[in-house]
């Protein structure tokens, strides 16, 4: 890895390190707790999901701009992609979340070491 791929990696993991303490302090209630109200109401579950998607999304999106290929479609809506995100993971545990979180880090530091 060269010396800025090393430096975003220690980034990325630090700030991934400070999250998951907070995460791992939440008790069942704390992962209900409402903490984003716009048009709907996001709990702190519902901001995993959202984080677990995005990371997923971006990490997918970067692959393709790599490739040369552009994975945004003219007519994307994020606020419809963001609620629908949640919807689809809306039966996922937090446990089951964070799993997923553990593996798109491994995903986005694996395509960084790529570049």
């Amino acid at each position: 890895m060269t010396d800025k791929k090393v430096e975003i990696a220690e980034k990325l993991n630090d700030t991934r390190h400070d999250l998951m303490i907070f995460f791992d302090g939440l008790d069942e209630a704390g992962w209900e707790t409402a903490v984003y109200d716009e048009e709907t109401t996001w709990t702190i579950t519902d901001i995993l999901r959202h984080l677990v998607d995005s990371e997923r999304g971006m990490t997918g999106m970067m692959a393709q701009w790599q490739q040369g290929k552009d994975p945004v479609p003219a007519d994307f809506d994020l606020a419809r992609w963001n609620n629908r995100a949640i919807q689809k993971t809306a039966e996922k545990s937090p446990q089951e979340l964070l799993n997923s979180f553990r593996e798109n880090r491994i995903n986005l530091l694996s395509f960084i070491d790529t570049l």
